[in-house]
């Protein structure tokens, strides 16, 4: 099938001395979205599920957000955001299940969706040179998309850190 969308995108940006930030928001619905659908199936090694694409009417809603502060001379806070969510509208679609038996995509939540995610980074930055540090965090994912045979809970969102913290440096070139 065809996948057809309409959307809009709102944003601000906000920039002066110090400070520079800008934020977007977005929703987008989409007639046929395509996406892979697990079967509930093992595939031939028994290792890993099968996975059919299956199209369906989606919503897609979401928002992502940038900061740099100068909090002193060289020394940089900065930081990102987002989200997204993706539904299922209407009726949702069945695929060949089992034995012949119709298989019911039972969430309204898309697969393959990420988390709220964000990073906070601190950095001593020169016209030459910087270093600084950035930590990664995503909630744990809270709408999970459940096959009737291969059955998930949802949980409670949980922030969580990647290890380890990084560190990094770049050198800068100047000319002139």
């Amino acid at each position: 099938g065809q996948e057809i969308g309409l959307g809009v995108d709102l944003f601000a940006r906000l920039e002066r001395d110090r400070v520079r930030a800008e934020v977007a928001a977005f929703t987008n619905r989409m007639d046929g979205y395509i996406f892979p659908r697990n079967t509930g199936e093992l595939g031939r090694q028994g290792e890993r599920w099968k996975f059919q694409y299956v199209n369906e009417d989606a919503t897609l809603v979401g928002a992502e957000g940038e900061f740099e502060w100068t909090l002193a001379q060289h020394i940089v806070l900065d930081g990102t955001m987002s989200y997204v969510r993706g539904t299922i509208r209407g009726d949702r679609d069945t695929i060949p299940g089992i034995n012949g038996e119709p298989d019911v995509l039972e969430s309204q939540y898309l697969p393959l969706m990420p988390p709220l995610n964000g990073r906070v980074g601190l950095r001593h930055e020169t016209p030459r040179w910087s270093f600084g540090s950035a930590m990664r965090w995503a909630a744990s994912r809270a709408a999970v998309v459940r096959s009737a045979r291969c059955p998930s809970t949802t949980r409670r969102p949980r922030l969580t850190t990647g290890r380890p913290i990084r560190t990094s440096s770049r050198n800068r070139r100047t000319t002139g």
